[in-house]
């Protein structure tokens, strides 16, 4: 595994993170190449609260329509749906034990968010905001027991953490793709990892693009699912998808302290 050395001397605990005290911060910044060879300058940085609104979108613009278990759920096909995904992004994003990082290009004034990545905090022992949801859609009830078969509290239970960071989505506007902008979102997730002094990460692997990145840092895989088994088991509709199966992993921060 790789680590970046940007953050590594930063103190702050999980405690101050649960508290909301984390100020926002650059993760990185870096310069990727366009198509027509010009150089387009990035950076990853925690989301000021008065972009909120903003990383919302690209969920409901990009994420419903790409994300695996969103699509089996048809949560895009019904606009009661999509509102009620709205509402639950809206509050994972405003609760602070969440951790949202965005791409933006860099410039001075209200630059242009290109990438989101939400993790939330999630405490072993307690329920999160997806366990306690009431949903009111036949899709967002699908997508939840969906979700609640890759829930990996009991595995941390076992590895005996406490509480990690639970991938909650990725998202790249579809004309910043291929610039590399999802593999920094994921330094940016280690490096986080590491500052806060966060066990864990765990994430679901429900694209090509994630599961390289996962062989490429050694993610450690704890349960597989097949499309067509999980479609039979939550009656849920299974299409032609970029993976026939979905990896739940775990990268464990090295640099963790107990105390």
């Amino acid at each position: 595994m790789r680590f970046y050395p940007l953050i590594l001397k930063d103190k702050t605990r999980v405690s101050e993170l649960e508290r909301g005290k984390i100020s926002c911060r650059v993760w990185s910044t870096f310069q990727a190449p366009r198509e027509d060879g010009s150089l387009v300058k990035l950076r990853i940085q925690d989301l000021p609260e008065n972009r909120r609104d903003d990383a919302v979108n690209l969920f409901l613009k990009y994420y419903i329509h790409d994300e695996t278990l969103l699509k089996m759920a048809g949560i895009s096909r019904n606009p009661e749906a999509v509102q009620e995904y709205q509402l639950l992004i809206s509050q994972l994003i405003k609760n602070p034990s969440s951790l949202t990082m965005i791409c933006c290009v860099d410039e001075e004034e209200g630059p242009q968010i290109v990438g989101v990545s939400l993790m939330s905090l999630i405490a072993v022992e307690r329920q999160d905001l997806f366990r306690t949801s009431q949903p009111k859609t036949d899709e967002m009830r699908l997508y939840l027991k969906l979700e609640e078969i890759f829930d990996l509290r009991n595995k941390m239970k076992e590895l005996q953490i406490a509480s990690f960071y639970d991938d909650i989505g990725l998202i790249v506007h579809s004309r910043f793709r291929k610039l590399g902008i999802a593999s920094e979102l994921v330094k940016a997730r280690y490096m986080a990892c590491v500052a806060h002094n966060v066990a864990a990460i765990g994430a679901s692997l429900t694209s090509l693009g994630t599961e390289k990145m996962a062989q490429k840092n050694h993610w450690h895989t704890v349960k597989q699912v097949r499309l067509d088994e999980l479609g039979q088991h939550c009656g849920a509709t299974c299409f032609d998808a970029a993976v026939n199966t979905i990896r739940l992993v775990i990268w464990k921060n090295p640099e963790f302290r107990t105390h």
